[in-house]
């Protein structure tokens, strides 16, 4: 998107909760689920699990900005591909 749109992402805000540990060589799945997107913000849902018990949480806030820095509108095609 950076080349095609000059839009790149950043993350704004993540709230996350870690229920468990999770240890070396474990099997992780890791889910994402998009909660919220508007005009320059998506909002996703991640969990982390381990045979279905769940480890880590977390609700991650990503912004659209420009190479310049000012915030900027997630391109349609990228809106349209998240429904």
């Amino acid at each position: 998107m950076k080349r095609d749109e000059g839009v790149v992402f950043a993350v704004r805000r993540v709230e996350a909760d870690y229920h468990k540990p999770a240890h070396y060589d474990d099997q992780l799945e890791v889910t994402t689920e998009v909660e919220t997107v508007t005009g320059a913000r998506l909002v996703v849902r991640q969990t982390v699990e381990r045979g279905g018990e769940v480890l880590f949480t977390a609700l991650v806030t990503i912004v659209a900005i420009a190479e310049t820095g000012a915030p900027a509108r997630l391109p349609a095609a990228f809106r349209r591909n998240l429904h």
